[in-house]
């Protein structure tokens, strides 16, 4: 199926489709590349060198796009939606793991919470440290970027992650009433290569 079908599907087909074409075009261009040791050495751009996600790459029917034009366009402004966040792979250590099923309108609902919960729970996710009174969030740095996603579409970063977070992290949260503070990981753009 290509763009030009897109209107004609459901809101959450919609979002299903935008979401796997991203992850999909992401894992194609490096494959095409590899090995690299990050997807920011395939920038143009010397000094940004993030430049790769602004190039016209993508093909649909009404001509090539970027994967800035999917996760900005598409998926942000189109769906309004923090957990997409979770979703979305950009190839780097750092960003949450690619599902291994793709996303489907039927059941994007659940996958865009269990990405979300999977993620902040895991390896990569929420640390939780104690300073006194004060519970301190090391969360995502991703969190950050795109602080004005989770304040306008989820009612605030802390009450995204007191949703998300599950097991002994979520009642420290609780706990913690309004001492709490957030702080954000370095990101790592090292590749995420799982054949090393």
């Amino acid at each position: 199926m290509g763009t030009g079908d897109v209107n004609f599907l459901t809101k959450e087909d919609r979002l299903a489709y935008w979401i796997n074409l991203y992850n999909i075009s992401v894992v194609g261009i490096v494959v095409d590349n590899y090995p690299i040791e990050s997807i920011k050495d395939l920038s143009t751009d010397p000094l940004i060198r993030l430049n790769i996600f602004k190039k016209p790459l993508v093909k649909t029917r009404q001509g090539m796009i970027s994967l800035n034009d999917i996760e900005n366009e598409k998926i942000r402004d189109g769906f309004k939606d923090a957990r997409i966040h979770f979703a979305i792979n950009c190839a780097a250590e750092s960003c949450p793991s690619i599902r291994n099923e793709p996303y489907v309108g039927s059941k994007i609902k659940q996958q865009l919470d269990d990405q979300a919960t999977r993620f902040l729970n895991g390896p990569q996710g929420v640390r939780t440290e104690k300073k006194g009174a004060v519970l301190i969030l090391h969360v995502t740095k991703v969190m950050d970027w795109f602080e004005e996603d989770f304040n306008k579409w989820a009612g605030g970063q802390l009450t995204f992650l007191n949703r998300y977070l599950i097991g002994e992290k979520h009642k420290q949260l609780e706990a913690a009433g309004s001492q709490v503070k957030i702080e954000f990981d370095d990101y790592s753009w090292k590749l995420n290569d799982t054949s090393k």
